[in-house]
């Protein structure tokens, strides 16, 4: 995958809303106006870049919006992107556990 990737590139624009817990109209008036994002988005939106950047070296660019989607064991039979409904946190235990997976495929 290319450097100068975006998320929008890699996971597309629904499953990137529906991982910050917003609309896509909502994501689309972020790209246009950054300074407009809410504090809680914007840390969800660094932690999605840090587990896709760790993801990068593992998985080619179809797998990556895959990983997110696919239930795991590890997530107690939930995926990455049922964990990121709603009003989630990234320093919530099971947030952590998706970056910890995340990590371990790359061991």
């Amino acid at each position: 995958m290319p450097d100068g990737y975006s998320l929008e590139d890699v996971l597309g624009l629904g499953l990137l809303a529906s991982l910050l817990g917003i609309s896509t109209d909502k994501l689309q008036e972020y790209v246009k106006d950054i300074t407009t994002i809410q504090e809680i988005i914007l840390q969800r939106l660094v932690f999605i870049i840090e587990v896709v950047e760790i993801l990068r070296d593992a998985c080619n660019p179809l797998g990556i919006p895959q990983w997110f989607t696919r239930e795991r064991v590890q997530l107690n039979g939930r995926s990455p992107a049922q964990i990121f409904q709603g009003e989630w946190n990234p320093s919530d235990p099971e947030s952590l556990k998706v970056l910890e997976l995340a990590r371990s495929i790359n061991v």
